[in-house]
């Protein structure tokens, strides 16, 4: 519900607030955890109403698990609410059901545990019989790549939660894979047997004893056992022989983010690595199975396109191979992207090349492609329609709206005061920002601010209009109250985020918390 007391943000724009579920799906959806947003680090606030809303309503909040992890891919704020509701026996239920969606990779019930164990953002250290329950099944599907990967001698990994949760093995091959998990000296204790029983692992254990001045031997040995460049690299060593013969093994996504790697050491040289990286890129289905984002697409160029321009001319192809997983949108389509000082301050996290400019510009440009009709704008100190062309590659037009120099301040307010001079009849506006919005000079109170020139818009020119204002930033507040017809708030930037938009529930305004809620477990 709306607080009815006026609120405002951290530039003095209006502001409202709303109820807790309202509020933590909104500022979950794009919590990074450990990433503190340009305003403030509302980790804290989020962690809070987290346990708020599980006193209230735990089911949902499985659900929210659910909908962060599968659908905006956000790994650390899922796994923290699962571990929540593992520790709430009203919730037990709904997470033993969906425990394997909230848990896809191994290190997701590592982190949980984690969580769990050390008490950490006010858990309970003792682990819950629930969790104990969960994590011994999952631990009897473990593969030896997993073993491998995350049995982690110094912190928390899986020989400490084998210790904690002392799963009865399923098989014999289970029983092997514990044995190894718990001490690597148990290796040398194997019998001749059992050492053929788990191949990767042996290939593993031959490579950490040969020198690696042997470059043929290890290239081999990787090949043969289809082992990861997480855990080759650090005996193997870096050279051009070893980061070739990972490649080889190496799924879209790994392949595409060490795409600079490969180059760096000369792998991207041979002959036969080169053509690999560029059959799959290439490969519209494999482009299309990967379900890899746009805008890992545009990070993968950023890091090596002006390095290697036949690679990078090869990512921009499949980045706009990979829009056709988006939906398309009917009607008349008006993007207004945010281009203001705090868009282009820092990175989305401290991994990343990519700005929330960039972000904003790039789904503009993917929506005008989308669109059976629209117009894509700018706004900062200045407004300004983009000419867009659907001639034109969504590269070529990203590059047009990031062209666009718009000052530094955040007047969301042109935008509306555009539409109704112009009396522009559009079936929805789109606008992508990091919510810190400023009203007129004249103050946000005033009839300049976006919300209440929304609202002319709507009187005077079309009552039906729907407006999604996309959060770019984990912040609290919103440009617009929760029961304001035809307003929906999304926080994040995935391509769900246009899915929503396209389906019949984000059309009729239905809030994100209604949205969670309709998730079956």
């Amino acid at each position: 519900m709306l607080k009815k007391p006026q609120l405002l943000n951290y530039e003095g724009g209006l502001a409202y607030s709303r109820d807790a579920r309202e509020t933590l799906a909104k500022m979950a959806a794009c919590c990074l955890v450990k990433e503190a947003s340009f305003y403030e680090n509302t980790t804290g606030k989020v962690f809070d109403l987290v346990r708020l809303v599980g006193r209230k309503d735990p089911k949902w909040l499985v659900k929210l698990a659910v909908f962060l992890r599968e659908e905006l891919k956000l790994r650390s704020i899922a796994q923290y609410i699962t571990a929540v509701c593992l520790t709430l026996p009203e919730a037990r239920g709904a997470v033993a059901r969906a425990f394997d969606r909230l848990t896809p990779r191994l290190d997701d019930v590592l982190e949980i545990a984690s969580l769990l164990k050390d008490g950490r953002y006010g858990l309970d250290p003792a682990l819950p019989h629930a969790a104990r329950t969960q994590f011994a099944r999952k631990l009897n599907n473990l593969s030896e790549i997993d073993v491998l990967k995350y049995r982690r001698a110094s912190r928390f990994g899986l020989k400490h939660l084998l210790s904690l949760v002392h799963p009865k093995p399923a098989s014999a091959k289970q029983a092997l894979l514990f044995r190894y998990a718990h001490s690597r000296k148990n290796w040398s204790r194997f019998k001749l047997e059992e050492y053929c029983a788990l191949p990767q692992i042996m290939s593993y254990e031959e490579l950490r004893r040969t020198p690696r001045r042997y470059t043929r031997k290890i290239s081999g040995l990787i090949e043969e056992g289809k082992l990861l460049w997480e855990v080759v690299l650090p005996y193997a060593g870096a050279s051009e022989r070893t980061w070739a013969a990972c490649a080889k093994s190496m799924p879209i996504m790994a392949l595409i983010r060490n795409l600079r790697n490969l180059h760096r050491h000369g792998a991207l040289k041979d002959p036969e690595i080169r053509c690999l990286v560029l059959e799959k890129i290439t490969n519209r289905d494999v482009v299309l199975n990967s379900r890899l984002l746009p805008f890992r697409w545009l990070a993968a160029h950023r890091a090596v396109g002006d390095l290697d321009p036949e690679i990078g001319d090869a990512l921009i192809s499949a980045l706009e191979i990979s829009v056709e997983n988006i939906p398309r949108f009917k009607g008349e389509t008006f993007v207004a992207c945010d281009n203001s000082g705090s868009m282009s301050w820092r990175t989305i996290s401290s991994r990343s090349s990519l700005y929330p400019a960039d972000i904003a510009n790039l789904l503009g440009a993917m929506i005008f492609h989308l669109s059976e009709s629209g117009s894509v704008s700018v706004f900062g100190s200045d407004f300004s329609v983009v000419p867009l062309s659907r001639k034109d590659s969504i590269m070529t037009n990203f590059a047009k709206i990031s062209a666009f120099d718009i000052g530094w301040a955040t007047y969301a307010y042109k935008v509306m005061q555009y539409l109704i001079a112009k009396k522009k009849r559009v079936d929805r506006i789109i606008l992508l920002t990091d919510m810190i919005i400023y009203g007129s000079d004249e103050g946000d109170e005033g009839k300049e601010a976006f919300v209440n020139l929304l609202r002319v818009y709507r009187a005077r020119i079309n009552p039906e209009v729907k407006t999604y204002a996309i959060n770019l930033q984990p912040y609290e507040y919103f440009i617009s109250p929760a029961d304001d017809l035809g307003v929906t708030t999304i926080s994040g930037w995935s391509e769900s985020i246009l899915k929503y938009i396209e389906c019949d529930s984000a059309m009729d305004g239905t809030g994100l918390a209604d949205i969670v809620e309709r998730i079956v477990l």
